[in-house]
């Protein structure tokens, strides 16, 4: 039993399991893994809690800017969310009418390479982290093969590592971050 008690019924027979999502965070290039679900035992209402959900989306938009490929129109309107910043706003950071923008949000068109590399270099300036040497060249023209699998659970220690078939600055390997700052 857990000490919370359930939002609709008020009862504390909540059982805490761990469950996968694909498609996490409304994105189809982001599973999530290791994810908190309670169930009341009483009412059989379900939620998913994310107690770092701020981490979680930080950790998704640094993730999803490293990737060689170019961003999705899905995963371009996340970081614009991510960013706090409305289409008028991003579109003028970019040099880029409103349309344009909501044209690569939707998919109707792709964005180009340069508003790729200054979208991922907006994100890292906001959230403080500095842009890795890698993003100065264009991203690729590719469809990824799988999503990038994070693990919810991590986001409480000191470092969070992910296991991707994406290429990161050249390499396959995890990527391992610091959960300072």
């Amino acid at each position: 039993m857990s000490a919370l008690n359930c939002p609709v019924c008020d009862s504390a027979e909540v059982e805490m399991s761990r469950v996968e999502r694909d498609n996490g965070l409304g994105l189809e290039s982001i599973r999530l893994v290791n994810v908190p679900f309670l169930e009341c035992g009483r009412c059989g209402e379900g939620f998913e809690e994310f107690p770092a959900y701020r981490r979680l989306i930080r950790q998704a938009v640094e993730l999803l800017c490293q990737l060689d490929s170019r961003l999705t129109g899905q995963e371009i309107a996340f970081v614009r969310h991510a960013l706090n910043r409305s289409q008028q706003e991003l579109a003028g950071l970019l040099g880029v009418h409103t349309v344009t923008l909501s044209r690569w949000e939707t998919g109707h068109s792709e964005v180009p390479a340069p508003a790729d590399r200054l979208l991922r270099a907006l994100a890292f300036e906001h959230f403080g982290r500095k842009r890795p040497a890698e993003l100065s060249t264009a991203p690729q023209h590719r469809r990824r093969q799988r999503p990038i699998t994070l693990d919810v659970e991590q986001l409480h220690g000191k470092t969070y590592t992910y296991e991707t078939p994406h290429t990161f600055g050249g390499t396959n390997h995890a990527w391992v971050m610091s959960n300072d700052g």
